[in-house]
């Protein structure tokens, strides 16, 4: 059992269904729960990202790719966003969606966030090692 919301004390309950709204016979933790693997407003974010860190498009600039996310929310729009509002909207857009942070966190080597509680992460945590058994059959895989 993993009891550890040391950093935010509560735990989500956007991922699941009211009780009253599930399918009858279906009603086991997490049955009803379709796994989401990407949502519009992350590939919009991603997108604004982008363009922030220099890239080019011509579908929409990054201030009117954040503002889309953040007028689904009721939320007033930005303009001229920075990679830092862009990646604030990420962590608030996606908030409790498993991973999404972690990960952006490995990419842009803010491992910083990572240590928290009196833990340290550092990058060579950032990978699991492959299995022996696949080292085995293909020594390429060999730490260098």
């Amino acid at each position: 059992m993993i009891n550890d919301f040391a950093r935010a004390l509560f735990s989500s309950g956007k991922h699941y269904l009211p009780s009253d709204q599930m399918i009858p016979g279906r009603t086991e933790y997490g049955s009803n729960k379709n796994m989401q693997l990407i949502r519009y407003s992350e590939i919009l974010l991603m997108y604004a990202e982008a363009l922030t860190n220099g890239a080019t498009g011509s579908v929409m600039t990054a201030d009117q790719a954040v503002n889309l996310v953040r007028k689904r929310a009721g939320l007033s729009n930005l303009s001229g966003v920075t990679h830092q509002q862009v990646m604030d909207e990420k962590f608030a857009e996606l908030a409790m969606e498993w991973g999404t942070r972690y990960y952006d966190m490995l990419r842009l080597e803010k491992y910083n966030e990572l240590s928290y509680d009196g833990r340290t992460f550092t990058p060579d945590l950032a990978f699991l090692p492959y299995p022996q058994n696949q080292v085995d059959q293909l020594p390429a895989l060999r730490k260098k």
